[in-house]
């Protein structure tokens, strides 16, 4: 997903999941800030991302 969110022509996921979950329709990616991952183990899986967003009321 990292890797996805990287291109800003592919914003439109993230809009669509925030979207989704904020249950609002007028959110708009303006930039990805941050990306990390801090996988130290095979089985650790934590990532966090840091969004920049609009949104128009």
């Amino acid at each position: 997903m990292k890797y996805m969110l990287k291109d800003p022509s592919n914003y439109y996921i993230a809009e669509g999941f925030l979207c989704a979950l904020l249950g609002d329709e007028d959110i708009t990616v303006k930039s990805i800030l941050d990306l990390e991952s801090n996988k130290t183990y095979p089985e650790d899986k934590f990532n966090s991302c840091y969004v920049l967003v609009k949104v128009v009321i």
